[in-house]
């Protein structure tokens, strides 16, 4: 489902703006790809997801994806930091879901 709680209702959406947890030296930023729906997965929106990662890891981000109400849909991958668990909670523009289960191998 693609909405926003608002208060005591909810906003549906027709299109996805899809935005994409990206860590960088500055702190976590999440830019926004527009129109994700309408985009093929390669090589469009993995293209697009590439590019505005870049974007923030290099400084060069246009600050109007970055604005909090641009996404309707949030994602992230945290399985790069060996958690075996991911909590998140709920920040008002999009309700972002995140959780992570597979294996770790075992300590050598």
């Amino acid at each position: 489902m693609n909405s926003h709680f608002l208060g005591e209702k909810i906003r549906y959406f027709n299109k996805v703006h899809l935005g994409l947890a990206v860590d960088t030296d500055r702190g976590l930023m999440v830019p926004v790809v527009r129109n994700a729906d309408d985009l093929s997965l390669p090589p469009g929106l993995s293209l697009q997801l590439k590019e505005v990662a870049s974007a923030c890891r290099g400084g060069s981000v246009n600050p109007d994806i970055l604005a909090s109400e641009s996404g309707t849909f949030t994602v992230s991958n945290l399985g790069n930091y060996g958690g075996r668990d991911v909590y998140t909670g709920y920040q008002p523009a999009s309700v972002r879901h995140s959780w992570s289960q597979y294996h770790r191998p075992p300590p050598s």
